[in-house]
């Protein structure tokens, strides 16, 4: 997989701008660009996450077509889908966001990533 300092070598553009060109495509198209960062849910880019809820919660896809389309397994996908339930069920019961970390046993920056896509789709239904 070319990382983008590869890229960035080949083509001549630093790595903010190439980086910035595919998380903009990615979030036009709703598609990853196979990158080592997403691949291994690293980084602040589109994760399979985001990707795995919204095919679920704003497309209606069950599990096992989510898991074709991501090429993910089936236990997977269910892992990313009930963890996005726990924190949306807290967040739907008042509890703080701050609050949801210790309770679930989750990171700050995982109950956040969690946070915005339930945010998303907030306001995709408005």
């Amino acid at each position: 997989l070319l990382t983008t300092a590869d890229l960035s070598l080949l083509i001549g553009y630093d790595r903010a701008h190439i980086s910035g060109c595919i998380a903009e495509e990615e979030r036009k198209t709703g598609e990853l660009i196979p990158r080592r960062a997403n691949i291994h849910d690293m980084g602040s880019g589109l994760t399979h996450k985001r990707v795995i809820c919204m095919y679920r919660y704003r497309d209606g896809l069950c599990a096992t077509e989510i898991a074709k389309r991501t090429d993910h397994d089936d236990e997977s996908v269910n892992n990313y889908l009930s963890c996005f339930k726990r924190v949306r069920h807290l967040l739907q019961k008042g509890i703080s966001p701050d609050q949801i970390p210790q309770m679930l046993g989750m990171s700050n920056n995982l109950v956040q990533e969690y946070i915005d896509i339930y945010e998303e789709l907030e306001n995709d239904d408005a």
